[in-house]
């Protein structure tokens, strides 16, 4: 990477923390970023002392710490578009940071629910904190997670000393942390993305904490309508029911609006499709955004990269035209 962009970088990571109020711990708890890198990056200081010698820190330092601040390092062939359900998804986590509400975000996939949630935390960087469940999540990970984020010391064991912070008091933990930044003037809000694997154990946790830090702090599940079947044992598994956390949530349920192609794709079409038979063909393949952008975005890039206009006849050709020759 040349010095330049690193100066860029830097420069860019100075004013974006500036404006959030954040210290060079709070980036480094937020990127994973070691601290004295930072440090050493906003001072135009690009090298680390190992072993009483400057060695380059590394590129891959500078371009996780752009990625999180927003800034582009290199071309991109995609931009975010302000689409219906970005702007109801952004609009009701904000107002669940603000007047620390809870919410039930409900959308089918592909509807740019993650994207909608990356703009907020970039933009809110400061209390918001958003866990991302997989199905390999049990309780322990999902409080180990939340307290990482906002930096709650773990149970470790060093020699023969143990740290005795069970998952217990770990939570008590969190949530007086919680309680203590809305009391010293924060919006502290927890985002839980993709809480259809939220497992019964998660759910009765965040119904704890739920009446712990409740007019404290914002809470806001986001998932498919699995989610919601699961916490009202739709499909007659009880095991996976928890109706108690449902009734805390239910005042704050929203279902994200589906797609309507023929507005929603719009302004994407708009900036980069041209050709109405394209428009029309894309329109026929692509059921969602996510969809929209696994066959546009690298099209546009291959295009860029040969020099060419974006063409209905490139298109087939690249996405191998048999598979649209009854279309």
């Amino acid at each position: 990477m040349q010095q330049e962009l690193k100066t860029q970088i830097a420069n860019g990571i100075s004013e974006y923390a500036q404006s959030k109020g954040l210290t060079n711990n709070d980036i480094a708890r937020l990127t994973g970023v070691n601290a004295g890198y930072i440090s050493n990056i906003l001072r135009h200081q690009f090298t680390n002392e190992v072993n009483n010698k400057d060695v380059l820190i590394g590129d891959k330092h500078f371009h996780k710490l752009a990625q999180w601040a927003g800034l582009e390092t290199k071309k991109t062939y995609w931009h975010m578009e302000p689409t219906v359900q970005f702007t109801e998804i952004v609009s009701t986590l904000e107002d669940c940071k603000t007047e620390c509400k809870t919410a039930l975000l409900i959308a089918n996939t592909g509807l740019g629910k993650t994207n909608a949630i990356d703009v907020f935390c970039k933009k809110n960087p400061l209390n918001t904190y958003r866990i991302t469940v997989n199905s390999l999540y049990k309780l322990v990970d999902v409080i180990n997670d939340l307290g990482d984020l906002i930096g709650i010391e773990a149970t470790t064991i060093y020699g023969k000393r143990m740290h005795t912070y069970s998952l217990k008091n770990r939570m008590d933990k969190i949530a007086a942390k919680l309680i203590e930044q809305k009391q010293t003037g924060g919006e502290p809000i927890l985002i839980i993305d993709e809480g259809e694997n939220m497992e019964i154990s998660v759910l009765k946790m965040t119904k704890g904490l739920f009446d712990i830090v409740k007019g404290h702090c914002g809470i806001v599940l986001v998932g498919t309508p699995k989610l919601l079947n699961n916490m009202l044992n739709s499909n007659g598994r009880n095991r996976t029911s928890s109706p108690e956390l449902y009734r805390r949530f239910k005042a704050g349920l929203k279902t994200i609006s589906p797609i309507n192609k023929k507005r929603d794709f719009k302004p994407f079409f708009d900036r980069y499709v041209k050709d109405k038979g394209l428009q029309k063909l894309i329109s026929m393949l692509a059921e969602n955004y996510g969809e929209l952008y696994d066959y546009l975005q690298p099209t546009l890039k291959e295009c860029d990269e040969k020099g060419i206009e974006l063409s209905e006849d490139f298109f087939r050709i690249k996405w191998n035209e048999q598979r649209f020759q009854n279309n």
